[in-house]
């Protein structure tokens, strides 16, 4: 089923990245692994070159392709967007049972924080989904399990696809059809067009936190979910 771009859009998270962006526009990233220096996640872990190469090809797929110029920098403190692979057991020991991935807007930054699965192409999908929401994506009407969609529709589906075959891309069409709404198209400007009327509820609050941020939780499916 085709999705509407306004379904997987997030208006208020868009508009809160443009502004944590500034006056540059340009969105800096960051992608951990073990020989980094690291100045506020000490639990992260180095992630395998597979999956930096995985996170860097997204974002630079989305810099190429969209109005939102982006560029890889050399730690943390530099960053608009940071992403760490953390332990098996981080998301449990911060209360967060059923977590694989997860999406922190903070004042200044946003982090990414994944954990790796027994599957490559799972754990491939956590992070591509995760990038989806640090640019401005959200769940399907802001459900996750929204059972009217799966991955071929979106990424920001948790309902798994039938891809039949290899998969160059996980970003759908819709998905970079919502990112160039919210972007532009490649070599413009971008104009974040901000819809107050269309602020969506995909967004939760931690309070344990140091800096309260909003949040975005991808759980793990239940084991009735198809593999």
């Amino acid at each position: 089923m085709t999705i509407p771009t306004a379904a997987i859009i997030s208006y208020l998270w868009s508009s809160d990245i443009k502004e944590l962006i500034g006056d540059d526009t340009w969105l800096d990233y960051y992608i951990h692994d073990s020989d980094s220096p690291l100045s506020r996640l000490p639990e992260a872990t180095g992630m395998s070159y597979e999956y930096q190469n995985n996170a860097k090809f997204y974002f630079h797929y989305i810099g190429k392709n969209t109005g939102l110029k982006t560029r890889e920098v050399d730690s943390d403190e530099e960053a608009d967007i940071s992403v760490f692979q953390v332990p098996g057991d981080y998301f449990v020991n911060q209360g967060n049972d059923n977590t694989i991935g997860l999406t922190s807007l903070y004042d200044s930054y946003i982090d990414i924080l994944f954990l790796e699965s027994d599957s490559t192409f799972d754990t491939k999908s956590t992070l591509v989904h995760e990038i989806g929401h640090s640019v401005g994506l959200r769940h399907p009407y802001g459900d996750g399990f929204n059972s009217d969609y799966t991955t071929e529709d979106t990424i920001m589906s948790y309902n798994d696809g039938y891809y039949g075959g290899p998969v160059s891309n996980l970003l759908t069409d819709a998905d970079q059809a919502a990112l160039k709404e919210i972007w532009g198209e490649n070599g413009t400007n971008y104009d974040l067009r901000v819809d107050p009327t269309a602020l969506n509820e995909d967004l939760t609050y931690s309070s344990s936190a140091p800096k309260v941020p909003r949040s975005l939780f991808l759980p793990i499916p239940p084991l009735t979910m198809p593999s």
